[in-house]
Parts: structure tokens; sequence; C-alpha cells
């Protein structure tokens, strides 16, 4: 748990650092949602378990977009989820798409 805590201080303090420079540019590019999402709940999984939480991944499709900051945005959702939702209960990470748009959704009980 400790371990997790300072990796995420030190993973905000890189994107701050990243952030603050004019120079930083937005990286986009095409990638698959479900391999972004299968790193998020594999990082996850030990306070998931610790919580009696079910990560459930039913993301499709590729994004395109800064894979960075898709990531940074799923983990808060991630971290909140698992923080304040239900224990004993799943948190689902879904995708849905249209014609020139997709979307992701983290969804919990609580």
């Amino acid at each position: 748990e400790e371990y997790e805590r300072l990796a995420r201080m030190i993973d905000s303090m890189l994107f701050l650092a990243r952030a603050e420079q004019p120079s930083a540019a937005i990286e986009l590019q095409r990638f698959a949602l479900p391999a972004l999402v299968e790193q998020l709940c594999d990082y996850f999984e030990g306070v998931a378990e610790e919580r009696g939480i079910q990560l459930l991944d039913e993301t499709e499709g590729e994004l395109f977009g800064d894979p960075e900051m898709i990531r940074r945005a799923l983990a808060n959702l991630l971290a909140n989820a698992l923080r304040y939702g239900a224990s004993d209960s799943p948190v689902r990470i879904v995708s849905g798409s249209g014609v020139g748009w997709r979307s992701v959704s983290v969804i919990n009980l609580g």
C-alpha cells in the first residue's frame, strides 16, 4: 500500500512537471483501449483484492488521443472507485462507441 501511494505521488509529480512545460505537446496517437485498461487493472489489483472488489474490463476498440493523459484520467477514476466504492462489489470499466466517437466509463456501487 505504501509503495502504491509513493508510486502515485511520483507519477503525479512527473505529470505536473510535464504539464508546466510550455513546450510539452499532447501526443495524439491511436492505441488499443483494452491494453491500457488491462495495465491499469493489473496496477490496482492488490488494492481491489484487499477490498473484495473485482475489476471487470469490458472495453474494446481503439482510441485516438494522448495515451498518457487517458491513462492518468482512468487511473484517477479507478482509484476513486476503489476508495469510495462499496466493498465486495464490482468496478466495471466499459466502453461504447458510435460514428466518430468512443466513450469510456468507470462504474461502481458507491
